[in-house]
């Protein structure tokens, strides 16, 4: 069995390794907003034709058109990709796309070679991965001016705010992701874009990441976004997040979870029992142990019967028993601590 870690802390970490490819190593400045990364230097994009799946799991394309890049792209495009993303691809669809092939010099770490593994698709905050089905205007939108004053019009705040309203999830989460790596525009107040932020907030069928990355905007900025919306959107996430499902690597859901259960620690913010109680029986322990340890913050006295009442059931994940029969003991053995008595001398 593979030992879990604790998912807040494996998130920032696979965020910097997925995006090392564009933004450097691990001790890297912060990330940089998908559109800065679609520009880097060393990113192709292109818009190509679907073609299948090489035996060895690589994706092949037929290239349409050259957007930008450092080289002119083959004919035939052939790129890595995870495992999941052959569940998206339709033969004879036509996809824009980005790949590097290259990678940072493990000797000299400013310099930059030709990556031995070939071309892999560019996956990194608002772009995980970066690929998107072709449509009009698509282009002009992901791959905008990085102009300072640019980023600041009304023009482009509408851009982000339809973005956020856009019925294609991959545009929902590249646009969270330009808020809030873009400079300054998390803390604006138009009424169109903290109405698109809202409403996809509350919507349950959004991207994960997207709204997860939203929440985080709204926590940073109470002078736009209110502790009622917060409030009420960490409630909401907490009762509809799916208790299983977790271990499936596509799933974006365990990090929309974590990121509300992080601001339960909020002494501002009023939560649910009934609603951290549910999820102590999901499939992944470390959010298991996060909405204990909100339930230990909020309502101590009902931790130890909430760990209890979930072990009486039957179709309870293995390691999900497991965790919580250790979290037991280490319950007891704290409680046995703060009961016993010094000898006497």
């Amino acid at each position: 069995m593979v030992p879990q870690f604790r998912l807040s802390r494996a998130l920032v970490i696979a965020s910097f390794v997925a995006s090392s490819i564009v933004c450097g190593p691990l001790w890297a400045p912060p990330l940089p907003p998908p559109s800065k990364v679609l520009q880097s230097p060393r990113t192709q994009v292109v818009v190509g034709t679907y073609v299948d799946r090489l035996a060895d799991g690589r994706y092949r394309f037929k290239k349409v058109d050259d957007l930008r890049g450092p080289d002119s792209a083959p004919d035939e495009i052939v790129v890595r990709g995870p495992d999941w993303l052959l569940g998206w691809l339709s033969p004879n669809t036509q996809y824009l796309f980005a790949y590097t092939a290259y990678v940072r010099n493990p000797r000299f770490r400013k310099e930059t070679i030709v990556d031995t593994n070939g071309p892999q698709l560019i996956d990194s905050s608002g772009l995980e991965p970066a690929l998107f089905i072709e449509a009009a205007g698509l282009r002009e939108q992901l791959i905008h001016t990085l102009d300072k004053p640019s980023l600041q019009t009304d023009a482009f705040i509408e851009q982000i705010a339809a973005g956020l309203g856009s019925t294609d999830i991959q545009l929902q989460n590249f646009y969270a992701a330009e808020l809030n790596l873009l400079p300054d525009l998390g803390k604006r107040k138009d009424k169109s874009l903290v109405k698109a932020v809202t409403a996809l907030l509350k919507n349950a069928d959004g991207h994960p990441t997207a709204r997860a990355t939203l929440l985080r905007v709204a926590a940073a900025n109470p002078g736009t976004y209110s502790r009622a919306l917060l409030t009420e959107v960490v409630d909401q996430v907490l009762l509809e997040a799916p208790l299983v499902g977790y271990q499936d690597p596509h799933s974006r859901d365990g990090e929309l979870l974590s990121a509300a259960l992080q601001l339960t620690r909020e002494p501002s913010l009023t939560v649910r029992r009934a609603a951290l109680e549910r999820l102590v029986s999901c499939d992944n322990t470390a959010l298991a142990e996060d909405a204990l340890l909100a339930l230990r913050s909020h309502f101590p006295e009902h931790e130890r019967s909430a760990v209890l009442t979930t072990l009486k059931q039957t179709q309870l994940p293995t390691v999900t028993r497991e965790f919580l029969l250790d979290h037991l003991r280490r319950l007891d053995l704290a409680a046995k601590h703060l009961t016993k008595t010094v000898p006497e001398s």
